[in-house]
């Protein structure tokens, strides 16, 4: 009997016998990765004829000109001159731009790895001043070595080991042979699917110096002149933190936002150093701070933000080490702010625009909520306080602020 049980147990060694072996089925995004040749994409002329905006990006508005960016390719050129009549110029082919900071007259924008510098001082004649290649380091290459550019989504249902890393309702990134990749080393613009609305920047200036975070990381670039090169008057590329969302420079300090906390540092003629940092519960995070010493948060959740709190929060960060909240308000689901004047515009998404009396500064008063509009984000205009644009889910829309404190609807760019 004994040599008749070994006999069998080595039959289905051999024959693979299926003993204790247990499968599931799973349901999961399988993203496999683009690769095209950097060097053929930076040889594309930079000026196309206007096209209609399907996936709008980062908005930015000035006395004349409201740029649109279009997610992963460009961006839009409009004339607002007339902001009763906003007419489009043109577009800018920026393949794998996702970030854009506009000063003086010059556009500083992402280009999948690159960091461009687009004179912008002629709109009929928009040119790259400067290129900086791989200013953000290439991490993926195939064989061809060509740059990974994005990913090809699909839904899979498969059969897997109930031991398999693999779960229900996530995401795998692959190589265009198949071996899996890992996530935390894939640059952020081609992991997040980025649904929101002229969210606020990951690029922030001072002086001359442009900041520019991803997920992790703080890069510094020398911007005088026109040229745009890696500052060697700082260290220009540093990890600082974890889930980093938001930029904004006050001052020569820069408040970075993340999903858990506002941190804020001190740019000398040397070096960036940290002073202090706020933290709260977990949740998507734009901050404004204002020249009194008080930081406004917004904190949502849900879609692509983790945690269950929707707020807008006073900070008071005049003790640099030690920021203290001043007051917490609750809302349904903030998004963007402005402050004009003594009045700060939150942007509750489809919830409407939420209007805050702000004379304090450190006491904030609602003084209404504004629900026949759709406010993502807030722009003021940068030089007529009766006007205000907000961008929703379809649209931005340009609204004047009459002597009543209503909004007048002036024009809409549609999305």
């Amino acid at each position: 009997m004994k040599y008749l049980l070994l006999f069998v147990l080595s039959f289905c060694v051999l024959a693979s016998c299926d003993i204790d072996q247990c499968e599931q089925t799973i349901t999961y995004t399988k993203a496999v990765a683009i690769y095209e040749d950097l060097d053929q994409l930076r040889s594309n002329d930079i000026m196309s004829p206007a096209k209609p905006i399907t996936s709008p990006g980062k908005i930015y508005v000035s006395e004349s000109i409201i740029m649109i960016g279009e997610k992963g390719e460009g961006i839009h050129i409009i004339d607002n001159r007339d902001p009763s009549n906003p007419t489009s110029v043109s577009f800018l082919d920026i393949p794998g731009n996702y970030e854009m900071f506009v000063k003086d007259n010059y556009i500083y924008a992402n280009a999948y790895y690159d960091m461009l510098k687009i004179d912008i001082s002629d709109v009929n004649n928009i040119f790259v001043a400067d290129r900086l290649e791989e200013a953000f380091e290439v991490r993926f290459r195939n064989f061809e070595n060509r740059g990974l550019v994005g990913f090809q989504r699909s839904e899979v249902k498969e059969e897997r080991s109930c031991d398999s890393h693999f779960a229900d309702g996530e995401i795998y990134f692959f190589d265009d042979q198949g071996a899996l990749l890992e996530e935390s080393a894939i640059p952020t613009s081609f992991v997040s699917n980025g649904q929101t609305v002229g969210t606020a920047n990951r690029m922030a200036m001072i002086d001359n110096s442009l900041f520019t975070i991803n997920k992790t990381d703080l890069y510094i670039f020398d911007a005088s002149g026109t040229s745009i090169q890696r500052h060697t008057q700082y260290d220009s590329h540093t990890s600082i933190g974890w889930n980093m969302e938001t930029i904004y420079a006050h001052g020569n300090l820069l408040f970075t936002g993340a999903q858990n906390g506002m941190d804020i540092r001190r740019v000398t003629a040397n070096e960036v150093i940290y002073e202090g940092g706020y933290f709260h519960a977990t949740g998507c995070d734009p901050v404004l701070p204002t020249t009194e010493g008080i930081a406004y948060i917004t904190l949502r959740s849900g879609d692509e933000c983790p945690g269950d709190v929707n707020s807008l929060s006073v900070v008071d960060f005049n003790n640099l080490s030690n920021p203290i909240l001043r007051q917490e308000i609750d809302m349904s689901s903030p998004y963007g702010m402005t402050l004009i004047n003594d009045r700060l515009y939150v942007g509750e998404g489809e919830f409407g625009l939420k209007v805050f009396d702000a004379s304090q500064r450190v006491a904030l008063t609602e003084i209404e909520t504004v629900t026949n509009v759709s406010a993502y984000d807030i722009m003021p205009h940068p030089t007529r306080t009766d006007l205000i644009l907000l961008a929703s889910s379809t649209g931005l829309v340009q609204y004047e602020i009459d002597q009543d404190d209503d909004f007048v609807p002036l024009s809409r760019i549609s999305f």
